[in-house]
């Protein structure tokens, strides 16, 4: 590079310094944005498949991402005692109201299957009558044993000394909902908008949806990412937690993806703490030693320091997330870019020793330039094939290896910049007449480095006479000769030495792991890994894995030769893999429901009488169901013509001579046994249960299945036809059907619908995280479906556990990508830099054999290859490249005056080795900081640096010197005309030393506002009068009508039902009957519900499949009612005196002129809401719309009424719809025909008319 043009670009160095400066401010004031994130989430590259798959199995069926707690007596009592189960219960209920919990399951939270006074439900584990009494913790010990396979292990543990609590966070907050759907609606609305015709509206509504876009980025900056929220959820958690246990003597342990990352977080703000002052120190005594001048310190640290800031400022100004991997950048800059300013003082510093006569101001300027004129093309050299080796890892699918190949490779070219700019532009500002003198402003500070350092020059100059006069140079050049001599110096050497290294390279990679859990990030022996530890040997595990099945259409989940097939695969799956916990699914309910619905003597017994609705009673009947939900059908009380009269094609028929067999168990539990008779039970259960090898456990529960007791021998999916009043196996999917109407609302976790399930999930927990473990249980679950499976249905997983295992073949493609691309642009730049194709091959072999040698450190040390690990290979190539084009340089200097190659090689050995073993030293050292993180893969990576550092500089001074002295190349020999006066590139000085500095951390505030509002007694008055007027709306003594539900879930698929209603209103006490004709797996249920004052509304449902009919729990009111988007609560009239009533304004709403008023329960446990918001007719003192609100205060559903019609005097809303804005799923009534004339027997509001469907 010209001088001229260097005196041109250097006139204003202030400019440049300003610039620098005001650049490095820039990006510096974005580090208070960096967010410091290492979930596994955050991790995996979100257009993947897998990452496809796990956002929408958590759509459909909830969070899949969790918090666990275990709370253990210090005593090692039992934990099983009304204290600590009030301790949870208060954790639970104070947890479930923060706003990103999604749900909890612990021992006061999960449901249980149970018969109660012959109603079967899914309530909770404990009942609301529990007070603590004795009793009570028997009767809770007694279903904890009783349904085992749902509890043991996921809410206490085996010895009872513990309770579990699994705590499902919210994955995405509604700022992130919200966003996704205004991006999906742009891409949606930029399609449309390249095939209109007419592009102004649409124009606007893309312009609204950017502006939308822009403000939810705007908030969801301002709120943090969705990370940030579970970290701050997870630390009011913890207070909680610590707030209620406190003075209990429990030992408390949190585990889950928002542990690891909070833990992560702090272990990386500990080792910035920690390693940057040290990383700092050693850099400057290593750079004093080089140099022994202050400008010679403070420079090259400048360089990095200032490319350390602007890189990892661009982070924060990008939105980058500064995961694990980030922090390595710094140490990576040091290792790297401090060499680049080392070069150019070196040459600065050389240039100035040379200045003969007096220095003056043009003397001194023509140094900085000659110095920087002379190193510049070695320096970009060296930069851009370090550059090229961090760059590779940019084809990595892995978010954090991208933004670290892509940032440090920043890093890297800011040094080389800054070297070249910076640093020559305070030389020039420098006073030059005290360019010649040594700084000396630290030598107090340094004196006894000093001391030491006088110490050691005596003893090499004692030294060099024992060389026999050598320098130090000469010697370790002639003794880096004796060592290259000695592995490589001939053919054979060359060969042996070369198939050493490939022999042992291929050994170790065939014991080589690949495991990319995150917990192996973590020293066993801390806090955090101790407790996950004890968590998976205690209780079920702390890893999770998620299969999802799936039918080809709604209902296929309920065909019994699927569900048998998925119970014998968790079967096996458990008995051939130790690692896995527990297994949960749809088929643990089933079986459970199926056990309490047979237990002897538990049915209410059944009128005789098949269900029948061919003969209602009535001679008239319906015109048609209306098939078409949109047609506008008048009401008409004159013209029936088809009463129910529908022939029940589909009704499940009993199989002939069907006895029951729970009337011989029942007559067999009532009997007396001799001694003998019982011996030969317990002897038939013990040869059942495995004989010698049978646990008590399994004899006791084959006894008990012997006779049925508490419905054990029907714990099971319905498959034999024998024991259920089914004619054929496909007719049992209807028993299943029947079941799920009763644990409608229970599934939402296992299955996707609650009437017609299309697709379940199985939760499958692991005491294990090792991710090759965790696919061959995934392999062995697919390979099971694909052989027993009914054809049509396949079997996916997902989850974490899935996701750590797809990261294993990512780090597998995309390290061989990455050195594939390294590789071949190291071969590209030497065979440029060289002209030849040779040698670009010969450069690239001792990287090659490098990055062998260290996949061969890491099997042989049980070190594991993952998305951390695998940047070592780039390390490798991004620093070994330099120390072969050093060795490769200088010997084409050397060979260039003479032709003796001995001769050459022992000069290239002296000039070039020790400036390679110092250099390789150098970066060793400076990664070997990184042995004292928290992070035991940081210490590997220090390790493993270090380890690199040797093989590449060894392999450079071996491998490349045996194979040019073997073959002599051409493109090392001299060319007859080459120019004497040819400028030689230099690449390396003697010494180079790297830098390491670090960022400071980013300080978050947040401002919270509280409102109060003043409630007005004329307020209170006028809402309670309305409400009043709304509740003596006059109702008709009976009514009967045809109904047509419409259930559409969020995709847009939908399901009719037609439904005949049968209501009474006598004595002011309502009952209710709803007969379901259509579709087949729910025709002919029915569903009666009588109103009790001042106490919950008695319910029944009658199940055909089963010929039964059974009371519906009170505590199951928040369940969905079949599915439907109303729960049974709803149903139901709240009482006037159940709420407080406040009115907030006068509004039209769809039409309607309204009075708004706003309900809030008295007492907030009596409803499943926390208030609702009601619009009032005025016309009609009719709820015309009504918005719920959960117990977060949140908008969960809308009823919405869009047409009242006047029938004989009474008001009675002939279409609407109920919307569960939260899941999008929604239901919609029309009311196709209604009488309120005729008077209807009492016999349809019994128990008999449900059973037979006559009166």
């Amino acid at each position: 590079m010209k001088k001229k043009f260097l005196k041109t670009f250097f006139r204003y160095p202030w400019a440049i310094i300003v610039a620098t400066l005001l650049l490095t401010g820039f990006f510096g004031f974005f580090l208070k944005n960096l967010a410091l994130e290492n979930s596994l989430r955050s991790f995996f590259p979100q257009k993947d498949t897998s990452y496809d798959l796990l956002t929408k199995t958590e759509d459909e069926f909830g969070s899949m991402l969790s918090i666990g707690i275990t709370l253990e007596t210090k005593s090692g009592t039992t934990i099983l005692t009304p204290e600590y189960i009030d301790v949870v219960r208060k954790i639970t209920d104070r947890t479930l109201e923060l706003p990103e919990v999604e749900d909890i399951d612990s021992v006061t939270h999960i449901d249980y299957v149970c018969d109660e006074n012959g109603s079967i439900s899914a309530t909770q584990l404990i009942p609301d009558t529990y007070t603590g009494t004795d009793e009570d913790i028997f009767q809770l010990k007694s279903r904890l044993a009783e349904w085992h396979d749902m509890y043991n292990r996921v809410i206490v543990n085996d010895d009872s000394t513990g309770f579990q609590m699994q705590i499902s966070l919210r994955p995405k907050s509604d700022e992130t909902l919200s966003l996704e759907e205004n991006q999906a609606k742009l891409a949606e609305l930029t399609e449309q908008a390249k095939t209109a015709d007419n592009k102004t509206e649409i124009n606007a509504e893309i312009a609204q949806t950017k502006s939308n876009i822009k403000e939810i980025k705007a908030q969801v900056r301002k709120l943090g990412t969705d990370i940030m929220r579970q970290q701050k959820v997870l630390t009011k958690v913890k207070q909680i937690v610590n707030e209620e246990t406190d003075g209990h003597h429990l030992n408390v342990k949190f585990v889950g993806e928002p542990v690891l990352s909070e833990e992560s977080k702090q272990f990386m703000i500990s080792d910035l703490l920690v390693l940057i002052p040290l990383v700092i120190v050693v850099v400057l005594l290593s750079l004093y030693m080089s140099f022994k001048t202050v400008t010679g310190m403070l420079l090259p640290l400048c360089t990095v320091l200032l490319s350390t800031i602007i890189s990892v400022g661009m982070m924060g100004f990008f939105g980058i997330t500064f995961t694990l991997i980030s922090s390595v950048i710094p140490v990576s800059l040091i290792a790297v870019g401090s060499a680049y300013g080392i070069h150019v003082l070196s040459h600065y510093y050389i240039a100035i020793n040379s200045v003969e006569g007096e220095m003056t101001r043009e003397k001194y300027e023509d140094c900085v330039f000659s110095g920087l004129n002379e190193v510049i093309v070695a320096v970009f050299l060296a930069g851009i094939t370090t550059i090229v080796g961090f760059v590779s890892l940019i084809t990595s699918p892995l978010g954090p290896l991208h933004s670290f190949a892509v940032f440090t490779a920043v890093g890297v070219s800011l040094s080389l910049l800054l070297s070249i700019t910076f640093i020559p532009a305070v030389l020039l500002l420098k006073d030059y007449r005290k360019a010649v003198k040594r700084e000396r402003n630290i030598d107090k500070l340094t004196a006894k480095v000093k001391a030491k350092m006088e110490k050691a020059k005596r003893r090499l100059e004692l030294a060099k006479i024992q060389r026999g006069g050598k320098t130090e140079a000469e010697a370790s050049g002639d003794t880096l000769y004796s060592i290259y001599k000695f592995f490589c110096g001939s053919v054979p050497r060359l060969v042996l030495t070369s198939i050493i290294i490939i022999v042992l390279s291929f050994t170790g990679l065939k014991v080589l792991k690949i495991d990319t859990a995150l917990i192996n990030y973590f020293p066993k022996n801390c806090d955090f890994r101790k407790d996950v530890d004890h968590i998976d040997q205690q209780y079920a595990g702390s890893n999770c894995l998620f299969f999802v099945i799936q039918g080809q259409e709604k209902g296929d989940i309920s065909n019994p030769e699927l569900l048998k097939a998925v119970d014998n695969m968790e079967h096996y799956l458990a008995a051939n893999h130790e690692n896995i916990g527990k297994i949960v699914s749809f088929t643990t309910f089933i079986k459970r429901i199926n056990q309490v619905w047979h237990v002897p003597g538990a049915q209410p017994v059944s009128s005789s009488e098949s269900s029948d609705s061919s003969s209602s009673g009535f001679s008239d009947g319906w015109d048609d169901w209306g098939s078409d939900f949109g047609t506008d059908n008048s009401v008409s009380s004159d013209d029936w013509s088809n009463w129910g009269t529908e022939d029940s094609e589909t009704q499940t028929s009993p199989a002939k001579d069907f006895v029951d067999p729970n009337i011989a168990y029942s007559e067999q539990l009532e009997t007396s046994m001799t001694t003998k008779e019982i011996l030969e039970l317990f002897h038939k259960a013990y040869v059942e249960a495995g004989g010698q090898y049978a646990s008590v456990e399994d004899i006791v529960n084959q006894l008990m299945k012997q006779v049925n007791y508490n419905g054990t021998a029907y714990y099971e999916i319905p498959y034999d036809t024998s024991k259920y009043p089914v004619a054929t196996r496909e007719e049992l999917k209807n028993v299943v059907e029947n079941y799920l109407t009763l644990l409608s609302g229970s599934l939402d976790r296992f299955i996707d619908d609650d009437m017609n399930p299309k697709e379940m999930r199985i939760t499958c927990q692991l005491r294990s995280h090792s991710s090759e473990e965790s696919g061959i249980i995934i392999a062995d679950a697919k390979n099971y479906a694909a052989e027993h499976f009914p054809e049509g249905y396949t079997l996916e997983a997902t989850g974490s556990a899935q996701m750590e295992h797809r990261m294993t073949s990512m780090i597998v493609s995309s390290q061989i990508t990455s050195l594939a691309l390294s590789l071949f642009s190291v071969f590209l730049i030497i065979a440029i830099s060289f002209r030849s194709c040779w040698a670009g091959l010969l450069g690239a072999i001792p990287l090659a054999f490098s990055i062998l040698l260290n996949y061969m450190t890491m099997g042989f040390c049980e070190i594991n290859l993952d998305f951390i690990t695998s940047i070592i290979a780039s390390v490798a190539v991004g620093v070994g490249i330099d120390y072969t084009i050093h060795f490769m340089t200088t010997y084409r200097e050397e060979r260039a005056k003479t032709d003796n190659v001995v001769e050459v090689l022992k000069e290239t050995f002296r000039k070039s080795g020790r400036g390679i073993l110092t250099n390789a030293l150098a970066v060793g050292l400076g990664f070997l900081v990184l042995t004292l993180s928290k992070f035991i893969v940081l210490r590997y990576i220090g390790i493993l640096v270090a380890i690199v550092m040797f093989t590449s500089s060894f392999l450079a001074m071996t491998i490349i010197p045996g194979i040019l002295n073997l073959t002599d190349p051409k493109f090392m020999r001299p060319k007859e005309k080459m120019k004497t006066n040819k400028k030689k590139s230099r690449i390396f000085p003697g010494k180079t030393w790297r830098i390491k500095m670090k960022l400071t951390f980013k300080t978050l505030t947040l401002a919270a506002a509280l409102a109060a509002g003043t409630l007005v007694a004329f307020a209170d008055a006028r809402g309670d009068e309305i409400m009043q007027r709304t509740h003596d709306v006059a109702k008709p003594d009976y009514s009967r009508s045809q109904v047509v539900m419409l259930l559409t879930d969020k995709n847009g698929s939908t399901e009719q039902r037609n439904v005949l209603q049968y209501g009474r209103n006598k004595n002011d006490i309502t009952s209710a009957v709803m007969d379901f004709r259509s579709p087949a797996n729910i025709k002919d249920t029915r569903f009666l519900q009588i109103e009790n004052k001042g106490a919950p509304d008695d319910k029944w449902i009658y199940l055909p499949a089963l010929k039964n009919t059974r009371r519906v729990n009170s505590s199951e009111g928040s369940k969905s009612f079949m599915g439907t988007d109303a729960t049974y609560d709803d149903l139901s009239t709240r009482e006037m005196e159940e709420d407080t009533h406040e009115f907030i304004k006068e509004e039209t709403k769809n039409g309607f002129n309204c009075e708004v008023v706003k309900n809030t329960p008295i007492d907030p446990k009596s409803s499943q809401y926390s208030y609702r918001m009601v619009w009032v007719d005025k016309a009609t003192d009719y709820p015309v719309y009504t918005e719920l609100f959960d117990k977060n205060g949140k908008l969960i559903k809308t009823l919405t009424v869009f047409k009242i019609e006047n029938v004989d005097g009474f008001n009675i809303p002939m279409e609407n719809k109920m919307e569960n804005v939260q899941t999008k799923h929604s239901t919609s009534i029309k009311v196709l025909k209604v009488d309120v004339k005729t008077v209807l027997p009492d016999k349809i509001f019994t128990q008999d008319f449900l059973n037979t469907g006559r009166f």
